[in-house]
């Protein structure tokens, strides 16, 4: 078998496979026949859906802030189906959590890049009520003309990442490690749960 032997600005690069991986990060050269023409390869980011994966994200934290503010406000005594609202009222706890999450989403990344620190430089704002809106100019603003950092701000440029240890992760890898935290079995919500399950044991021992 012949190497593949390619000239790549300027150098002569020889491989012995004709898929090459490694003159130019994340790109794959796939060569299918020979030819002594001067190619040119232009590369573009591909920025498709990522408005979509941010929206889905706040319709995720504004769907959760508003069942912990049904659960932790007062009972719905419209409706005697309804079983949820109220049934959190006046736990501390349950409280702090609010806090917790809307912590997670408007502090600054363990990764920032340039000046893209958090999720208010990319058009994400907390609303006056504490839920998220999508300022839709400044998100686009911002993704056209610093894609690389934004990438870095919320991932740290890590596509699989381990939530063992203390390492930067960026802003939504720090974000689910901490939420894993809190659903893992010794975590707030597990832990809300058991001391609910307890008191109600205890009561009905009363009653």
């Amino acid at each position: 078998p012949k190497d593949a032997i390619v000239e790549f600005e300027g150098t002569r690069i020889y491989r012995s496979s004709n898929q090459i991986t490694d003159l130019v990060k994340g790109l794959t050269f796939d060569l299918k026949q020979e030819s002594t023409a001067t190619d040119s390869v232009k590369v573009t980011q591909d920025t498709s859906g990522v408005k979509d994966k941010i929206n889905a994200l706040i319709k995720s934290y504004n769907d959760a802030i508003s069942d912990l503010g049904i659960l932790t406000g007062e009972k719905n005594t419209k409706d005697k189906t309804d079983v949820y609202s109220g049934s959190l009222q006046g736990d501390s706890m349950a409280r702090s959590m609010r806090g917790v999450l809307s912590g997670l989403f408007t502090r600054f990344s363990s990764t920032p890049s340039g000046g893209i620190r958090a999720l208010s430089d990319i058009g994400v704002e907390m609303t006056r009520t504490g839920t998220l809106q999508l300022n839709e100019p400044k998100f686009d603003a911002a993704l056209a003309a610093t894609p690389t950092q934004i990438a870095t701000m919320l991932t740290a440029d890590k596509e699989n990442k381990s939530y063992v240890g203390d390492g930067s992760r960026g802003l939504i890898g720090d974000a689910i490690k901490q939420l894993n935290q809190m659903i893992s079995s010794s975590g707030t919500i597990n832990t809300l749960t058991k001391n609910n399950n307890t008191q109600l044991t205890k009561y009905k021992d009363e009653l």
